[in-house]
């Protein structure tokens, strides 16, 4: 495996490296008892704020440490390998503040709220926008929440579903539709209507805390609308869904790494030496390392990409972007189920950390974009550029 430090460029990404990997071993910890009870691991929150990382991709200027994507997914895939679930939930945090960051986008009231906050109380941000009348929002339904005007201000009633982090958010990023289309909401946790409902149990990212949110007349003042449009000059923050894929890698990783140290120990009377030398096992351990190469390999080269293309430039690297998730999640699948093949009917048990890697991992497929809307916008982009070669021809 290629060290996550050989794909850093700065020496501040190899000190974030170093403060994730003080952190690992609480989180690993503490895991498997999270994950049995679906609970939400606040306290790997608290020593992720003490070690100033919450702040990670707030702009310096507010206290924050002004790191892009790259550091930002070395980070994750880090702490993926310790406990997928506090990665998940930190990495849709530290991408809304990174992205909004780098557009530019809201006023700029509520940036700086939103910057301060990240950095002096380790307030978590995330957006609330899937329902289970639309699905994902990726797909374009239009949310059956709804915001009307009363008074100066704005009622929001409705409910949102699958928000990551939810029992800990301090600001929610809401889609609700009003008289003239969809708008965006930032509502506070703990405003009067608003409330987080514990709805998840899931096979996977157990805890994860992807709970409800309610909002029962919901009242906001009168700014809480949002202006999403990026700044003239400034991207859309395409990039940093790279997080996503960076988190799913690590628990591959963890995979990896723990089957590899399986091989290398267990020894059966059959054989008289470990399962490592035999051929078959070390067919499958090359299969791992063979998915998981050229995909961490990509996720890395398109973050450090992204982060050194001027803002025109990023762009172009939209099908590349999707395509990475796709690619991440499929080598993720292939790993862990080597994985698994390689420790055998002992991995099924809840004895050995793998199994949870092994339901952890799918929960990947679930998260945008989905594989079937990466294809046609894949296809798409060949096919222009076709089209432009032969006019230039």
């Amino acid at each position: 495996m290629l060290p996550a430090e050989s794909f850093c460029r700065t020496e501040a990404q190899r000190a974030v490296l170093r403060l994730a990997e003080g952190l690992t071993t609480g989180f690993a910890d503490r895991a498997a008892q999270h994950d049995r009870e679906a609970s939400f691991p606040f306290e790997n929150f608290a020593e992720l704020r003490q070690a100033g990382l919450l702040g990670l991709t707030a702009p310096v200027e507010f206290g924050g440490r002004g790191e892009g994507v790259l550091t930002t997914v070395l980070l994750l895939e880090r702490l993926a390998r310790a406990d997928g679930s506090t990665a998940l939930a930190l990495g849709w945090h530290l991408s809304n503040i990174g992205k909004l960051a780098e557009s530019g986008a809201w006023s700029d009231a509520q940036r700086a709220a939103v910057f301060r906050a990240a950095v002096r109380d380790g307030g978590l941000l995330n957006s609330a926008a899937s329902e289970h009348a639309t699905g994902s929002p990726s797909r374009g339904g239009r949310p059956t929440t709804r915001a009307r005007r009363d008074g100066d201000g704005w009622v929001l009633d409705g409910r949102k579903v699958y928000v990551t982090a939810a029992p800990a958010l301090a600001r929610f990023i809401v889609s609700a539709a009003v008289e003239d289309g969809v708008a965006q909401f930032l509502v506070p946790a703990g405003a009067p209507g608003v409330r987080v409902e514990a709805t998840w149990d899931a096979i996977g990212m157990r805890s994860s805390g992807s709970d409800d949110l309610v909002l029962d007349g919901a009242r906001l003042a009168a700014d809480a609308r949002l202006d999403t449009a990026p700044k003239p000059g400034h991207s859309n923050g395409a990039g940093w869904a790279l997080h996503t894929p960076a988190v799913y890698l690590g628990v591959a990783q963890a995979a990896r790494d723990f089957a590899a140290a399986f091989a290398a120990s267990r020894q059966t009377n059959s054989m008289g030496a470990p399962i490592g030398e035999a051929p078959h096992v070390q067919e499958r351990l090359a299969r791992i390392e063979m998915a998981l190469l050229p995909a961490r390999t990509l996720l890395f080269t398109l973050a450090e990409r992204w982060d050194a293309s001027p803002p025109a430039g990023r762009a172009a690297l939209g099908p590349a972007l999707a395509a990475c998730k796709s690619i991440a999640i499929q080598a993720g699948l292939t790993a862990v189920d080597e994985a698994m093949r390689v420790v055998g009917a002992p991995g099924l048990t809840r004895a050995l950390p793998i199994e949870r890697y092994y339901r952890d991992v799918r929960a990947g497929l679930h998260n945008p974009p989905m594989e079937d809307t990466v294809w046609p916008l894949l296809a798409n982009a060949m096919l222009r550029e076709a089209t432009a070669d032969r006019a230039a021809d």
